[in-house]
């Protein structure tokens, strides 16, 4: 594995303990890298199937964080 992208990996990896949503972000973004501990847990998904599951994962966090967004600009204070 490349230098900096265990960099990044160990960073996103720090980075993500403090929520869950981060949690379920950083599952689909290792989904989608070619050799990760993921080969390990589903070694017998195809790619396809993993970036399918990937990107819907990022489409479903991306409405989240839009209604959350929403519901926060309306509450006060």
């Amino acid at each position: 594995m490349n230098k900096n992208y265990r960099i990044i990996e160990e960073t996103i990896t720090y980075s993500c303990r403090s929520s869950s949503s981060a949690d379920i972000a950083f599952v689909g973004w290792t989904m989608l890298q070619r050799v990760s501990a993921f080969d390990a847990i589903f070694p017998s998904l195809g790619d396809a199937n993993r970036t399918v599951i990937a990107v819907i994962g990022a489409f479903i966090l991306g409405v989240a964080a839009t209604l959350l967004a929403y519901k926060a600009d309306q509450n006060p204070g």
